[in-house]
């Protein structure tokens, strides 16, 4: 995703809160975000699930002596 401030013939200083170009564009680039975010929140939490059922699995077979495996 390109900025509409490149090669931009209005740009000026301080015009990205007067641009409604740019607004629509950091709009789009905020949802953008929040999804990439979202999915990585979501591998975050099931690899930790994934590990707490190892690291369970272990536990009971009695191949952790002492805390859990990180």
């Amino acid at each position: 995703m390109t900025s509409p401030c490149k090669d931009c013939k209005a740009r000026v200083l301080h015009c990205h809160s007067s641009c409604s170009k740019y607004a629509a564009y950091r709009q789009a680039l905020d949802a953008a975000n929040a999804k990439a975010a979202a999915e990585r929140a979501e591998i975050y939490f099931r690899c930790e699930v994934k590990r707490a059922i190892i690291n369970e699995s272990l536990r009971k077979a009695g191949a952790l002596k002492y805390g859990k495996i990180t």
